[in-house]
């Protein structure tokens, strides 16, 4: 099978796939191959989104359920160098660069050092517009 014909039934299998769970499995089964073994994609809340409401913007999620639940519960959102990074450059790129392009506080370093607890060492993140103009950022650990 040629690599364009494995394209297209890849495309195939994320068209007919029902749950945001099943494109999470699909997804991570060509990336996992590259270590990249976490999925999380969604629009950026507003900087003072209510913690209650930011589970709202996760369209898929394949982290680890504590490491979400800590990620909100400390609102790591507004201090999140990768999210910080994207608003700002808006085009692909490592985790690393993102720590090392802004400048890091105390609570961005507190993000990243949670998120090493679970494994989420690096990663790479892009942007996706949606039909409606929105931009979803997709972030893979």
């Amino acid at each position: 099978m040629s690599m364009f014909d494995r394209t297209l039934e890849y495309i195939d299998q994320l068209q007919h796939a029902n749950t945001a769970a099943a494109v999470c499995e699909r997804l991570l089964g060509v990336t996992s191959g590259f270590g990249l073994a976490a999925l999380m994609a969604g629009t950026v809340p507003q900087p003072g989104t209510p913690r209650s409401q930011q589970k709202d913007h996760v369209l898929l999620c394949d982290w680890p359920g504590e490491w979400l639940e800590r990620y909100v519960a400390r609102n790591y959102v507004d201090h999140d160098p990768v999210v910080s990074h994207m608003k700002q450059l808006q085009a692909p790129f490592q985790w690393r660069e993102a720590s090392q392009a802004i400048v890091i506080d105390k609570s961005s370093d507190e993000v990243m050092g949670d998120a090493r607890e679970f494994k989420l060492r690096d990663g790479l993140a892009f942007p996706l517009v949606t039909l409606d103009g929105q931009i979803v950022m997709v972030s893979l650990g």
